[in-house]
């Protein structure tokens, strides 16, 4: 974060951010932060969701906003 990534206006930043979000929701999750893993997950969806609004129907974005959306509902 200390580069002052834009993942909300570049993509190339919302991969990265994307990427940290779900290895927080991970770390979270194995060390029994449930709620945190959680946070994490929801902003990732709500990170691809932004750029599906921007690109509808990009097959890259629908990619990952459907990986997004089915690790949020593993995680309890």
């Amino acid at each position: 974060m200390a580069t002052n990534p834009d993942p909300v206006n570049d993509l190339r930043n919302a991969t990265g951010v994307s990427r940290i979000y779900e290895a927080l929701a991970t770390l979270h999750l194995q060390n029994g932060k449930s709620a945190d893993s959680q946070t994490m997950s929801a902003l990732r969806v709500e990170l691809w969701r932004n750029w599906d609004h921007k690109l509808p129907q990009n097959p890259y974005i629908q990619r990952q906003l459907a990986s997004a959306v089915s690790l949020t509902s593993v995680t309890p």
